[in-house]
């Protein structure tokens, strides 16, 4: 929208005239392009292009509430049959994402070490919950099924490892 404006020009009653015309076709999706916005012009303030964040105390143009839908079991069922046909690693992902219902960031960083097949349980380490306390998660027998299925890589301790992932254990 502001094309090859300098970032300098950019001034907060542009920032507003943007969300005002995104908020007339969908106010929620204008609140997300304000956190965009404000990430991007604080990204500008730390590498020096700028100074001031014109996005800086812009109030969201649509009050959210939170949701409270859940799948129904024929949701859930479409879900989990799209997943089988899926493949690898997403379908797996999926599926263990609604096994464990643990977030989806914790499921594509499970590591086999934090695995205990025996007791069926995956302990994520506080460093990697979102309030960096040890969770134990109890696994039940489908989960075993489909974290045992997936291959293991020579110096990857990933479950779901990717070319994101690092191959050294942190």
């Amino acid at each position: 929208v502001w094309g090859d404006r300098p970032l300098a020009e950019i001034q907060r009653r542009d920032v507003l005239k943007l969300l005002e015309r995104k908020a007339d076709t969908s106010p929620v999706m204008a609140n997300r392009l304000l956190a965009l916005v404000r990430r991007f012009f604080n990204w500008t303030i730390e590498v020096d292009l700028l100074n001031d964040n014109p996005a800086a105390g812009v109030k969201a143009p649509q009050k959210e509430k939170s949701r409270d839908r859940v799948l129904n079991d024929g949701e859930l069922k479409a879900v989990w049959l799209s997943a089988d046909d899926m493949g690898r690693p997403f379908g797996p992902i999926t599926q263990l994402l609604i096994l464990t219902a643990q977030r989806r960031d914790e499921v594509v960083a499970m590591r086999w070490s934090e695995i205990n097949a025996k007791e069926k349980e995956w302990a994520i380490p506080g460093k990697r919950t979102k309030n960096e306390n040890e969770n134990r998660v109890p696994l039940c027998g489908a989960a075993i099924t489909i974290i045992e299925a997936q291959p293991t890589i020579d110096g990857s301790d990933f479950v779901f490892p990717s070319s994101r992932t690092p191959t050294k254990n942190p």
